[in-house]
């Protein structure tokens, strides 16, 4: 029976994406075939970590981290936990025909551009130590992954690949393997699940149609971004857009009701200075922007209980031709059949 060490290299606890990760894992080695132990990393170390954690590293035929991307590299507390066990086996035995795995958190959607420094430290400790190193799985934006892992065939990569580990182990293949890159995509139906904190926020309505349009032309035409990220972006500029064009009443108001601040403190001051004769002609113009302010009031309570604002498909081409440069005509967004 071989004996697995998973290390839990986030400190969120409970609510870490990391975490999930782990179980994901654990779940597909069975206990009867596996002898597994688990060590977390622990914030603000004041002494080495415990010897018996020390001695599951050493004694291990594989070695798993888990671990979420912190500004491109490793978080401190997993480097304590590394820097503890180097200075743990200069004094006793370590296993180092042991298979090392890494599996990164990375809260970025292109795992291939922001992983390679923390993994270049791991692969640098398992040469220092003659470890075998074997192969990461990099998940991009790994919340999001983490989150919607439940809907069905958005984690079939991911099974896959948790598969790979097991796979691995179990050939006693010598070759060093490419890594695994987890990019998300996310269909439209998860991203209808974000409709609804946008049309909060914007104070207004978005259409199906503008959701699944945001959807087909970012895949189509937007290439330096991934879904969902990139649908969420478009849906998000496009109703600030909309609101800004659209809710100028609002901005109107305000600035009306800044004025009649300026007016009342001038006719404040000419009263103060027993300027009459002023005063009394800023009073008329208060009394003028007053009216003005109700009936702006008026016009805009009548403009939202009639007229809605909504983030159509148009609104959302019209973004997509203002990033690309390419014109609204010429933008597809009908389903391929």
């Amino acid at each position: 029976m071989k004996n697995i060490c998973l290390i839990n290299g986030s400190l969120r606890g409970k609510k870490a994406a990391s975490l999930e990760f782990l179980n994901d894992v654990n779940r597909r080695l069975p206990d009867n075939e596996y002898n597994k132990t688990f060590v977390t990393v622990k914030t603000r170390v004041k002494t080495d970590y415990l010897e018996c954690s020390l001695k599951r590293l050493a004694s291990a035929d594989a070695i798993i981290f888990v671990f979420p991307l912190y500004t491109y590299g490793l978080p401190g507390a997993l480097m304590r936990l590394l820097e503890d066990y180097y200075q743990y086996i200069k004094t006793g035995k370590y296993n180092k025909e042991a298979n090392v795995y890494v599996i990164i958190n990375c809260a970025y959607p292109r795992p291939e551009k922001t992983t390679e420094e923390a993994l270049r430290v791991i692969k640098n400790f398992c040469r220092k130590l003659s470890l075998k190193w074997r192969f990461a799985i990099c998940i991009g934006t790994g919340p999001v992954v983490a989150m919607t892992k439940k809907v069905p065939f958005l984690d079939l990569k991911l099974k896959k690949v948790y598969a790979e580990i097991a796979s691995d182990m179990m050939s006693g293949d010598k070759e060093v393997k490419n890594d695994y890159l987890i990019k998300p995509v996310i269909p439209a139906s998860i991203i209808a699940m974000i409709k609804r904190h946008y049309e909060e926020h914007h104070k207004l309505k978005i259409s199906d149609e503008a959701l699944n349009s945001a959807v087909i032309l970012a895949s189509r035409y937007i290439s330096d971004r991934f879904l969902p990220e990139k649908a969420i972006d478009l849906i998000d500029e496009a109703a600030s857009r909309v609101r800004i064009q659209k809710g100028n009443s609002l901005t109107i108001l305000k600035e009306t009701k800044r004025q009649a601040e300026i007016i009342r403190k001038e006719k404040e001051t000419a009263l103060a200075q027993q300027q009459y004769d002023h005063a009394a002609e800023k009073r008329q113009e208060e009394v003028q922007i007053e009216e003005k302010i109700k009936v702006l009031e008026k016009e805009r309570k009548d403009k939202e209980s009639q007229d809605k604002l909504v983030v159509t498909d148009e609104d959302v081409a019209t973004i997509v031709s203002m990033w690309t440069g390419i014109p609204v005509t010429q933008l597809d967004n009908k389903k391929e059949k």
